[in-house]
């Protein structure tokens, strides 16, 4: 019966189903399944790639709304057959595009779904600049100084000792110590007591 519109087939192609890819006539009636990561709509010419952070769920996907989501904590690009990791100091929500960087007062290690977790806000004695895996003691020499709020940045979370006085690693929480009897600190050594005879 011919159509009604008076179109047809290309010569070179035949019709396909919802879910596979156009097939030339030597070729038919096996149409090979649509790839993972693209999906196949009837009368599609070519497979179309998943849209980002949506990745194919099973070869043969007929429509767009079977791609995705990606997982929380990970990234799909365009296309994609799998799904990665989030990258640390990102952080990959449901369906985002690229990972945006983990804000300043955050730490977003590998996966992250958000920045606001459980252990991922920088409180005191901690800080965190902007793209921080991991929230930083202030260095050696420094006193974390006590204040509310996330902490962002060393020159907002830290000051260094004053003459007289010294910080050492394992205090961190604690302010900087009067210097002892016997030993000398000084702001070019301020982590360090030095022993005077």
């Amino acid at each position: 019966m011919p159509n009604p519109l008076g179109s047809r087939p290309p010569l070179d192609r035949v019709p396909h189903s919802p879910g596979t890819v156009p097939c030339l006539p030597s070729q038919a009636p096996a149409c090979p399944l649509c790839s993972l990561g693209f999906y196949c709509p009837e009368g599609s010419e070519e497979p179309i790639p998943c849209p980002p952070h949506t990745p194919a769920a099973d070869p043969g996907t007929k429509q767009k709304e079977y791609c995705g989501p990606c997982p929380p904590g990970r990234w799909c690009k365009a296309g994609a057959v799998t799904e990665v990791p989030c990258r640390p100091s990102s952080y990959c929500g449901p369906q985002m595009g690229v990972p945006p960087l983990c804000p300043g007062g955050c730490a977003c290690p590998a996966s992250s779904s958000t920045y606001s977790g459980p252990g991922q806000r920088c409180v005191f004695p901690h800080y965190c600049p902007p793209g921080s895996t991991q929230p930083r003691a202030c260095p050696g020499g420094s006193e974390a100084l006590n204040g509310s709020g996330l902490r962002v940045s060393e020159e907002m979370g830290c000051r260094l000792c004053e003459v007289g006085t010294y910080q050492s690693w394992v205090l961190d929480a604690l302010p900087c110590q009067s210097c002892p009897p016997g030993f000398s600190c000084s702001q070019e050594k301020p982590f360090e007591a030095e022993s005077k005879p």
